[in-house]
C-alpha cells in the first residue's frame, strides 16, 4: 500500500464536537473486497479538527474518551494517513451509535499518484468499523516494464480496498490508573483488486518477486494517551505494532508470514481550528529487487496540517516521503483530503 497510502497522507482531517460524529469516507472496486468509552467529560478540551490525529479527545470522569476531532487513515479507522491512534475517529455517548466521517484523497508525488475514498463508522463508543478503497496509479512502470521485457502490464493503476474493525480494550485512564493509555487492537482485511491479472500477463513475474496472495489481515495494537500542552489543546502521542503480510501496504500484493513492524504519530493542537502532527511507519521488505524496475521497500515518515472549517467540513495537507515505490523514488509526495462528518 505504500504509494497509495500517500494519496491518503494527505488529509486525515476532522473537526471537533466531542457530541457529533462523523466517519471517513470508502469506495470499493473490487467486488470481493469490502467489507471510547465515555460518560460525561470532566473538562471540555479544545477540539481541533486535524488531518492527522484526534489530537482533542476529551477524557472523561470514567476514563472514557470523547474525541473532538475526526480523522481516518487509509484503514478506515480513527488515526494518520498511514498509522493509528486508539480512539476511534469520533467515539459517541454511551448507548448511542455513532455518525460517520466521509473523506476523500488525493495525492502526487514524481511519478505516482493516489486516489482514495475512505468511511468510518463508530459503532459504539469502544468498537469502530471502516471502509476505503485506494487507487494508485504507477506512472512510468507499465512502460518501463514493457521496455525491459517486452511484456505488457495491462494497465496503469491498482487498487487496495480494506475493511476495519477496531475495538478499544482499555480506555485512556482506564483501569483506576490515571497514567494508563487508550489501548486499542485492530484487525484489517485487504484485497488488491488487480495483482493476480499483472503476475499472469508478467508471466509469473510477481510470484517469483514473492508475491503470493491478492488479499491479507493485517493486525494492530495501538496505544495512545494525552499530554497537557500550553497550545489549545492536548498533545497526543501514540504508538503500535503491526503484523502484516502486505506488499507496499497492499499495492503490491502479499507475501505469506507475518512481520512485526512499529508505527507511530503525534499531534499537536496549535489553535481551535488548526492542528499540525507527524507520523512514522517501518515496513517490512520481502520482494526480491528487480534491477531498477522494483527497488527495496523503504520506511514512511510524514507531516501534516489540518484545519475545520466548520463543524462538518475540514481541509487537511500532507508532505510524506515514501521513499522508493517500485521504479520510482517518492521523496516529496503532496496530498489533499476533505473530510466531512454527519
Amino acid at each position: 500500500m505504500a504509494p497509495g497510502v500517500i494519496t491518503v497522507v494527505v488529509g486525515l482531517v476532522g473537526w471537533p464536537s466531542a457530541e457529533q460524529a462523523s466517519a471517513p469516507s470508502a469506495a470499493s472496486h473490487c467486488s470481493r473486497a469490502v467489507a471510547h468509552g465515555t460518560t460525561q467529560p470532566s473538562a471540555r478540551l479544545p477540539e481541533p479538527f486535524a488531518a492527522t490525529q484526534a489530537a482533542n479527545t476529551e477524557v472523561t470522569a470514567d476514563g472514557g474518551l470523547t474525541p473532538g476531532v475526526f480523522q481516518t487513515n487509509l484503514d478506515g479507522v480513527g488515526g494518520m494517513a498511514f498509522t493509528s491512534i486508539a480512539m476511534p475517529a469520533h467515539a459517541p455517548r454511551p448507548g448511542r451509535l455513532g455518525r460517520p466521517v466521509v473523506s476523500t484523497m488525493f495525492g502526487a508525488g514524481h511519478d505516482k499518484t493516489l486516489s482514495a475514498v475512505v468511511v468510518s463508522l463508530p459503532v459504539t463508543e469502544r468498537i469502530e468499523v471502516g471502509l476505503s478503497h485506494q487507487s494508485l496509479h504507477l506512472g512510468s512502470l507499465r512502460s518501463r516494464v514493457g521496455r525491459a521485457t517486452t511484456l505488457d502490464m495491462g494497465t496503469h493503476h491498482v487498487a487496495v480496498e480494506t475493511v476495519s474493525l477496531k475495538y478499544v480494550v482499555v480506555p485512556e485512564g482506564g483501569l483506576s490508573l490515571d497514567w494508563m493509555p487508550a489501548v486499542a487492537v485492530g484487525a484489517h482485511y485487504k484485497r488488491n483488486c488487480e495483482i493476480l491479472r499483472i503476475n499472469r500477463k508478467l508471466r509469473g513475474a510477481l510470484r517469483w518477486m514473492g508475491v503470493d496472495d491478492d488479499d491479507g489481515i493485517d493486525f494492530t495494537v495501538t496505544a495512545s494517551r494525552q499530554f497537557d500542552s500550553p497550545l489549545a489543546g492536548p498533545v497526543l502521542v501514540s504508538g503500535g505494532i503491526r503484523f502484516t503480510e502486505s506488499n507496499q501496504t497492499g499495492f503490491f500484493g502479499f507475501t505469506d508470514g507475518y512481520r512485526a513492524a512499529f508505527e507511530g504519530n503525534i499531534s499537536f493542537s496549535i489553535t481551535e481550528r488548526l492542528v499540525v502532527g507527524a507520523e512514522y511507519r517501518q515496513k517490512p521488505d520481502r520482494l526480491r529487487r528487480v534491477g531498477s524496475l522494483y527497488r527495496p521497500e523503504d520506511d514512511f515518515w510524514a507531516i501534516y496540517a489540518g484545519y475545520r472549517i466548520d463543524d462538518h467540513l475540514s481541509v487537511g495537507l500532507g508532505w510524506v516521503n515514501l521513499g522508493r515505490v517500485a521504479n520510482s523514488r517518492e521523496h516529496a509526495f503532496f496530498g489533499l483530503s476533505v473530510t466531512y462528518g454527519f
